[in-house]
């Protein structure tokens, strides 16, 4: 198991895995948190009534979180960046505004 679990950190950058086998009186499930080095989020978990189950569950929302991280961050370089052009008084016709207008997200510019 040290070996599978190993490798499994191996594959996903993680940082380590726990595991906790639950024997609730209506029916035992398993849960699987992963940990990784993240900005704002650093774990994750997931239920299921195998590992595989709970640990396809704990990496998803693994995912999602380090998805709303790299959101964050690139949306915050932005508002840096307008910052210092407003500062500066030059025009932003940057390719990150053309991502976010193509993308549909222009309503968040300002």
């Amino acid at each position: 198991m040290d070996v599978t679990l190993k490798k499994l950190c191996e594959e996903h950058g993680l940082t380590g895995i726990s595991v906790n086998v639950f024997g609730a009186p209506a029916k035992p499930y398993i849960g699987v948190y992963v940990h990784w080095n993240g900005v704002n989020h650093t774990c994750a978990s997931g239920n299921g009534d195998t590992f595989e189950e709970a640990l396809s569950k704990a990496l998803s929302e693994m995912a999602d979180r380090q998805k709303q991280d790299a959101d964050n961050a690139a949306e915050a370089a932005w508002l840096d960046q307008q910052q210092r052009l407003k500062e500066s008084g030059g025009p932003d016709d940057s390719a990150y505004r053309r991502d976010i207008i193509a993308a549909g997200r222009g309503h968040l510019l300002s």
